[in-house]
């Protein structure tokens, strides 16, 4: 189980500064963290320093491990990123795509654990009648689905998900989070969750950190961040805070702001 700490984390991409200094409290095991901003706000290179662990400044570390120091084969073994972009099609099915990450990544798996890990997975997220379709016949939302599936095999300390259900239906959203989630408690890792849906962080997330022109605007619970006074910071709309009538809070969005 690992603490993930966060500190003056810089990124510069050519003569672009993407994130600067970006700081964040521990992040502890157990722990659901939505990640939310804007369209170009840092997220995604956030997430994609934290896995790859170089370029950039600052401190990253893994249970007190500078990620920069660790070989890529321990990093791969801790932290596991979903990336933006869904698997590609291709002639490989679900099934075969798992079988050779797993092989790659030198699961220590016998084949039957791998594959009742596999079944589990493909079963989990409704995946399992395409599971020996080729990649290519499957629509975008099912590949996103498989691309989670690959995440979550691994079984990570850090899980690392990128708009992990931006392809999906309202159903799938809520099996890919709640399965997510569960991971997390069950194994005590870290996961964070890239996200545009606000409400969908509202409900599953523990703690939120908001980006915004690669500087974090605010971090807390979700009810501390989530303000009308922050949307519109943020995200220039006018919004409100209202409760659904099972308690959760809900944030209505009502017009953009006039620049």
């Amino acid at each position: 189980m690992a603490v993930i700490s966060l500190t003056d984390v810089s990124v510069r991409i050519g003569s672009r500064q993407i994130l600067h200094g970006v700081t964040v409290p521990d992040l502890v095991p157990g722990q659901v963290v939505g990640l939310i901003g804007p369209n170009a706000s840092g997220k995604s290179t956030l997430l994609r320093t934290i896995a790859i662990g170089s370029d950039f400044g600052g401190t990253i570390t893994c249970d007190g491990r500078d990620v920069r120091a660790m070989k890529a084969r321990d990093r791969s073994g801790v932290i596991a990123l979903m990336p933006q972009s869904p698997p590609q099609g291709s002639a490989l099915s679900p099934f075969e795509l798992m079988r050779s990450y797993a092989r790659a990544m030198d699961l220590p798996l016998s084949d039957v654990e791998l594959d009742r890990r596999m079944a589990d997975l493909l079963r989990d997220l409704g995946l399992l009648a395409e599971a020996h379709r080729p990649l290519q016949e499957l629509s975008g939302g099912k590949r996103q689905l498989v691309g989670l599936c690959l995440a979550l095999m691994r079984e990570p300390q850090l899980l690392l998900l990128d708009e992990p259900t931006s392809a999906l239906d309202l159903r799938w959203q809520l099996a890919a989070v709640r399965l997510s989630r569960s991971y997390v408690e069950a194994a005590q890792a870290i996961a964070i969750i890239a996200v545009h849906d606000i409400n969908l962080a509202l409900r599953f997330c523990d703690l939120l950190i908001v980006l915004r022109d690669g500087r974090v605007a605010a971090c807390g619970t979700p009810a501390e961040v989530v303000t009308p006074d922050l949307i519109a910071y943020v995200y220039g709309v006018s919004a409100r805070m209202e409760r659904c009538s099972a308690g959760y809070p809900i944030l209505i969005s009502d017009e953009p702001i006039p620049a």
